[in-house]
């Protein structure tokens, strides 16, 4: 007699925890989406600043999420061509692409987004092993002379030297 009373109780149920994550972990998601994108933006512009052509590095992003401090993202900057003066300036362009994202979302703080570099295995690194007997303190570090070097001195990519 009163079956409506109960269908009536039932439809009124708050949505359980299991649909207000599903929500949370979709907004989530939604927003690692478009951090993505604002990540590529960032780098194309920095490297289309410094002349550096745009196949050279390719953006890799991931969404990491942590119970205590919430989501964080790791930006992996993937290698794609060689080059020994990116390598030289790669936490100058880590932390000019962080820049280029300040100025995308002033109000949000990158300092705290987890910035790695990976090679990709056909970026054409010519080196197959560490020389031996190298100190890593000195400038010496030995440079093998047969080694073909790109020249990007057309691209004017490379910063001024101070003298």
């Amino acid at each position: 007699m009163f079956e409506f009373m109960k269908r009536a109780a039932a439809r009124e149920k708050p949505p359980s925890s299991a649909s207000a994550h599903s929500t949370q972990f979709d907004s989530t998601r939604q927003e690692g989406s478009l951090q993505s994108e604002l990540i590529r933006a960032a780098l194309n512009d920095t490297l289309r600043l410094n002349g550096i052509p745009l196949d050279m590095v390719q953006p890799e992003t991931q969404l990491r999420l942590d119970a205590g401090s919430g989501a964080k993202f790791m930006v992996a900057l993937v290698v794609t061509r060689w080059s020994e003066a990116l390598v030289h300036y790669a936490p100058a362009l880590a932390r000019q692409v962080l820049a280029g994202l300040d100025h995308y979302e002033p109000q949000v703080d990158h300092s705290d987004y987890l910035v790695s570099w990976r090679f990709a295995k056909d970026c054409a690194c010519p080196h197959e092993s560490i020389p031996a007997n190298v100190s890593w303190l000195h400038s010496d570090v030995p440079v093998d002379q047969d080694e073909e070097v790109e020249d990007y001195s057309t691209t004017a990519w490379l910063p001024p030297r101070a003298e």
